[in-house]
C-alpha cells in the first residue's frame, strides 16, 4: 500500500515554526499564491460498531408492535422523534435539526456478514476493492486538497491513493515552536523531491493560512482544551483543507449482550455529536452563510443489527440492511427514501426473523416489493456517488467507483 500521507509528528516538526520561513533555503521554497476561499467541504462521521436502525434513522412506525420474538423494540410508537421525518429515540438530538437532512433507509451491504472492517471500509468507499480509499481521501484527491490534507482523528484509510493527512489531535500543537532544522536539510538536500518533501514544501509555502489557521482555532479557546469538531471548523474556515474523517463513537454499539437500554443510550450519544457538530457549523460563519451551508456530511455506520435478541440478550450483525445520514451543501433536507422489512419467523425458511432492505425504483425513488431491472438494492456505491456528484469531482480523477454508478438524485439540489 502506497503512503505518503505527511504524518503527525513530520507535519508538526515542519509546521510549528512558521516565523522561520523567511530563512528556508531557495531550494526548499515553492512558489505559492493565496488559493481562493475552498468554498466547499466533506465530512465523513463514522458510527463504529454496527447501530441498532431501528432505535435511529429507521423506526418502527406501524401503531402494533411486533412479536418480541421477531423484533425487539424497546419503545412505544408515540415516543417517535418528529424532526422533518420520524426517527427513534436515539435521534432525539437531531430535532433542533430538523429539516436540514435527509435519512437513506435500505442501505443493502451483503447477504452475510463480513464482520466490523470489512463492512466498515465498504460503507466509508463506497467499493468493495481493498485499494479503495475512504471517501474523504478521494474527494480530496479529485477536488482541493489544502495544505493541511485530508483531516482525521485516527488513521485514514489511503488505498493506494498518494494525499497528505493530518491528525485534529496535533493540530492543537501548531502554536508551539518546533526546531525545524534537519527537516529543512533533507527538504533542501539535492535530489530530495520526493513526495514527503513536497508535501512539507507546500506546508511551509502556506504560511499566511497556517497562521490563519492557528488564529481562528485560538479563537474558540485554548488550544489544548478544544474539541476535534471545534479544529475541524478552525481549519476549514481558513481554507487549509477541504474534507475529514471522524469518529463519534465510544465503541460501545456493539451489543450482542445486554442490548436493552445500553445500545439506545451510546446510539443517543452518537447523534448528540452529530447535532453538536452540525450546530458549530451553523453558528460558524463563512463566506456569505454559515461553514454548515458549506460543508456536506454524511453519516454512517458499518451495518444495522439483527432483528430480534439472542440468547444473551443482545442483537447480532446485519448487513442486510442499513441507514444513512446526509446533511449540509448540496442536499435537500427533510427527505426519508429507501426503506427496510421485518421478515417474521413465521415467514422465514428458516425458522429466523429477518430485517432486510427493500430495492427502490431509481426513476421514481418509490420503493419496490422486489427486485426487476428497474428495482434495485440501494447500495454504499449509490451513497458514495449522490456525495461525489454533491461534491463535483472530477471524474478523470476519481476512480473508487464509475461514474456511471447512479446517484439517489432526489436527495441533491440542483
Amino acid at each position: 500500500m502506497k503512503n505518503s500521507s505527511l504524518t503527525r509528528r513530520r507535519f508538526l516538526q515542519v509546521s510549528g515554526a512558521l516565523s522561520l520561513l523567511p530563512v528556508l533555503p531557495a531550494s526548499a521554497r515553492i512558489a505559492h499564491t493565496p488559493p481562493a476561499p475552498i468554498g466547499k467541504f466533506f465530512v465523513l462521521i463514522r458510527a463504529f460498531g454496527g447501530m441498532d436502525v431501528t432505535l435511529g434513522l429507521d423506526p418502527w412506525t406501524a401503531p402494533e408492535l411486533p412479536l418480541a420474538t421477531d423484533m425487539f423494540i424497546e419503545y412505544r410508537p408515540d415516543e417517535l422523534i418528529e424532526a422533518g421525518v420520524h426517527l427513534g429515540p436515539s435521534c432525539a438530538p437531531l430535532k433542533v435539526h430538523a429539516g436540514d437532512f435527509s435519512v437513506v433507509n435500505g442501505v443493502f451491504m451483503s447477504q452475510v456478514d463480513n464482520g466490523h472492517t470489512a463492512s466498515l471500509d465498504y460503507i466509508c468507499a463506497g467499493s468493495t476493492n481493498g485499494l479503495a480509499p475512504t471517501l474523504p481521501v478521494e474527494i480530496a484527491r479529485s477536488t482541493t486538497e489544502g495544505a493541511f490534507g485530508v483531516l482525521a482523528d485516527r488513521t485514514l484509510a489511503l488505498g493506494d491513493r498518494v494525499v497528505s493527512s493530518s491528525m485534529l489531535e496535533d493540530l492543537k500543537e501548531l502554536p508551539k515552536r518546533i526546531d525545524l532544522s534537519s527537516l529543512l536539510e533533507k527538504v533542501a538536500a539535492p535530489g530530495s523531491r520526493t513526495a514527503f518533501a513536497l508535501a512539507i514544501a507546500r506546508v511551509l509555502s502556506s504560511g499566511a493560512e497556517t497562521r490563519s489557521f492557528i488564529q481562528n482555532m485560538l479563537s474558540f479557546g485554548a488550544a489544548e482544551s478544544l474539541s476535534d469538531a471545534q479544529i475541524l471548523a478552525a481549519a476549514f474556515m481558513s481554507d487549509v483543507a477541504s474534507c475529514a474523517q471522524i469518529e463519534v463513537s465510544n465503541g460501545l454499539l456493539d451489543t450482542h449482550a445486554s442490548h436493552t437500554g445500553a445500545h439506545k443510550t451510546e446510539q443517543t450519544n452518537v447523534w448528540t455529536r452529530v447535532s453538536d457538530l452540525f450546530t458549530l457549523f451553523k453558528n460558524t460563519k463563512y463566506g456569505s452563510g454559515s461553514l454548515f451551508d458549506h460543508t456536506t456530511f454524511l453519516v454512517v455506520s458499518e451495518f444495522a443489527r439483527t432483528p430480534a435478541l439472542n440468547g444473551a440478550g443482545g442483537k447480532d450483525h446485519n448487513p442486510m440492511t442499513n441507514s444513512v445520514l446526509l446533511a449540509g451543501r448540496g442536499i435537500k433536507g427533510g427527505q426519508v427514501i429507501g426503506a427496510s422489512r421485518l421478515v417474521t419467523a413465521a415467514e422465514s425458511p428458516t425458522g429466523d426473523s429477518y430485517h432486510i432492505a427493500y430495492p427502490i425504483d431509481y426513476a421514481t425513488f418509490a420503493v419496490q416489493r422486489s427486485r426487476t431491472p428497474q428495482a434495485r438494492m440501494i447500495f454504499p456505491e449509490n451513497v458514495a456517488q449522490t456525495i461525489a456528484t454533491a461534491m463535483g469531482v472530477d471524474w478523470n480523477v476519481f476512480h473508487s467507483f464509475p461514474k456511471s454508478t447512479l446517484p439517489l438524485s432526489i436527495l441533491l439540489k440542483s
